[in-house]
């Protein structure tokens, strides 16, 4: 006899508010949030490893990340191409001689008898108890291209793959990072990843890293870097990186992006009760109004930003601090991320 299979639940709005979720927090300040799955995509020796290693270093010692605050605690690598002896030779130029108990290596390039594969479920089910057993803040797979043996172009197939991977991220709360290549072609780094769209779609955000000037790796691998990351958690992000001593990146140069254009924008909006244009706003704060757009498409999407008006020259868009007064006359507008209709 076949077993009654139960309806899903449903919630009123009601019940929804007195749900208790964890609170929105940071493993590397406004880079990597807990409970993420985050794809880190550039050429073959574009820096991608190194990369993630020093993220990973930073996280198991507390150290900052690219002068970023970090939340330190575990932080587990799982090198599915470089051997054990190249990973021990990074770890011990980035860390040096002493020990980082807080930073395991789990190696899967099958030389210590040892693999992972995403889509096989005994493998993932492995995964899954590797980060029960260590509790990891942050864990990074390097790289995607050996974790699996399916098409990286069919859709269907790497949504499938992915989706749990996105889902042991958000019910572990650990950040996943997934280490993947570039395709060959294209100049979008928006669309950089190889394979199919699926791939960008499964995750919560990309970073994507880009030689600088033609900069090729012909004598090792690349030193300085561009760097876009976008996706769920804020505006764009667009700086440049230099690899320093000790395998440490650095941010080199001025962003593209004030990553704290939100805090500011929100701390004037909070005095100017009124609200503010696009123009006005970027004016008082010395940001493009592209960029003030973008972050306040980002706030009004998270529910800290109101926008209103009409979006034309009689009538420009205004925006304010959500659930602040504002004049009557100003009719409230859906939250929806415009990027152009400004009223400039």
């Amino acid at each position: 006899m076949t077993a009654q299979i139960p309806a899903l639940t449903g919630y009123t709005l009601a019940e929804l508010r007195a749900l208790e979720f964890p609170a929105h927090s940071w493993i590397i300040e406004g880079l990597i949030p807990a409970g993420s799955l985050t794809l880190l995509v550039g050429r073959p020796k574009a820096g991608k490893s190194l990369l993630a290693i020093d993220l990973l270093a930073s996280v198991a010692t507390g150290a900052d990340f690219l002068g970023r605050p970090v939340e330190a605690g575990k932080a587990v690598y799982l090198p599915a191409e470089d051997s054990p002896a190249l990973v021990r030779e990074r770890l011990e130029a980035r860390l040096g001689q002493g020990d980082a108990p807080d930073l395991i290596v789990c190696p899967c390039d099958g030389s210590l008898d040892q693999w992972l594969r995403l889509d096989d479920p005994a493998s993932f089910t492995a995964l899954a108890r590797t980060i029960g057993r260590y509790a990891p803040a942050v864990l990074a797979l390097d790289p995607l291209r050996e974790l699996h043996y399916q098409p990286e172009n069919d859709a269907d197939a790497m949504a499938a793959m992915l989706r749990p991977l996105r889902q042991l991220a958000h019910q572990t709360n650990c950040a996943i990072v997934i280490v993947h290549h570039r395709n060959k072609h294209g100049a979008d780094p928006s669309l950089a990843a190889r394979g199919s769209s699926a791939i960008v779609g499964s995750v919560d955000q990309t970073i994507t890293l880009d030689q600088i000037d033609g900069e090729e790796p012909d004598d090792g691998e690349v030193t300085r870097l561009s760097v876009l990351v976008e996706g769920r958690f804020g505006p764009r992000q667009r700086w440049r990186l230099q690899l320093g001593d000790g395998l440490r990146w650095q941010v080199s140069g001025e962003r593209a992006a004030d990553t704290r254009a939100s805090e500011r924008i929100l701390a004037l909006l909070s005095e100017r009760e009124a609200g503010m244009t696009v123009p006005a706003l970027a004016n008082a704060l010395g940001l493009a109004p592209r960029t003030a757009r973008e972050h306040l498409a980002a706030l009004v999407s998270a529910g800290e930003v109101e926008r209103r008006g009409e979006g034309h020259r009689h009538d420009p868009y205004v925006y304010g601090r959500a659930h602040a007064p504002w004049p009557a006359a100003q009719r409230a507008l859906p939250p929806l991320a415009d990027a152009e209709g400004e009223g400039e």
